[in-house]
This record gives C-alpha cells, sequence and structure tokens, in this order.
C-alpha cells in the first residue's frame, strides 16, 4: 500500500476538516452479501488496490442505502450503524477478492470538524428525544499495514469526504 495512500487519506481529512476517532467496537453481525451482489462487487473490483477498495465500499454502500433513523438494511434503510455494517460486509469481500488479508469492521466513535468533536456539540443543542441517537456514531476501521484507516459511508452518502488515516503503534 505504501506512503501514498496514506498521504492520499490525511490529506484528503485535511481538506474537508472532518475527521472520525474511534472510542470502541461495534459488536454487530456481518451483513449478508447476496449471490448477486458478491458477483458484482468480485467483477467490479478486479486488481484494485486497497484505497480503491475503500472508496469503492463508500459508493456502493451509499448506491444500497437510503439514511433514516431506523436500521432496516434489507429494505435498504439505515442509520449509521447499518451503512458501516453494509460497508464493512462489502469492503471485506473486495479484499478478500483480490488477495488481500486485511478486515474492516464496524466502530462506534466521534465525527470532529476542525478538531470539535461534533457528536459532543450536537448532543448538547439537540431535542431530548434526539440525544441518544447522535451521542456518538458508527463508521468503519480497517488497519492495513502500519496504518488504521477509518471510513463513513454514512456521511460519505452526503457528500462529505470523511476518511481518517493514522499510524498504529
Amino acid at each position: 500500500m505504501g506512503l501514498s495512500v496514506s498521504t492520499l487519506l490525511f490529506a484528503s481529512t485535511a481538506r474537508y476538516g472532518f475527521s472520525l476517532s474511534k472510542d470502541h467496537d461495534r459488536n454487530i453481525s456481518a451483513f449478508h452479501l447476496s449471490q448477486s451482489m458478491k458477483g458484482k462487487i468480485q467483477s467490479e473490483t478486479v486488481g484494485m488496490n486497497c484505497n480503491g477498495i475503500i472508496r469503492y465500499s463508500m459508493n456502493l454502500t451509499d448506491e444500497l442505502l437510503t439514511f433514516t433513523r431506523y436500521n432496516d438494511v434489507h429494505n435498504g434503510k439505515a442509520n449509521c450503524i447499518g451503512y458501516a455494517q453494509v460497508g464493512a460486509s462489502i469492503c471485506n469481500y473486495a479484499m478478500q477478492g483480490n488477495g488481500y488479508k486485511y478486515k474492516a469492521k464496524p466502530v462506534v466513535g466521534y465525527v470532529h470538524l476542525f478538531g470539535i468533536n461534533l457528536c459532543k456539540v450536537g448532543n448538547i443543542i439537540a431535542p431530548k428525544k434526539y440525544k441518544n441517537f447522535i451521542k456518538d456514531h458508527d463508521f468503519v476501521e480497517i488497519k492495513i499495514e502500519d496504518n488504521t484507516i477509518y471510513f463513513d459511508p454514512s456521511l460519505y452518502d452526503y457528500f462529505i469526504d470523511c476518511t481518517t488515516c493514522k499510524k498504529s503503534f
């Protein structure tokens, strides 16, 4: 993968001012991909590098889902939890198909804009009925070599490129 992908992802984060920080793993089962979906992913990702697969998984997740407050991923509706679940499954299938051993998984954390935690700010100003909904945010984590990459298919659906790459220690 190399430095160029890390640099590309960092530049993308810096350009838009958004970043992601993990709090904990989301214990959720993998989204089951249909045979036709597996065929589509396999044919469209042949020879793709890791960065391309991450972008592809965000794009396809966004084609498949529409954001809503409650998860119903099998009917094309999801909140950030469902977007992360589907995005990780697509990413994993494409990685596997291209011979990569990396594994994506849904995680829970926070969205930052220019260093400000938007979940905490939102929780302060949101009406009481939404406080539990916006207290944190789900996205996808994948460790590639010595980098941990977070990417967010749900924000990507709103044309916000929120991908964070950091060195693992």
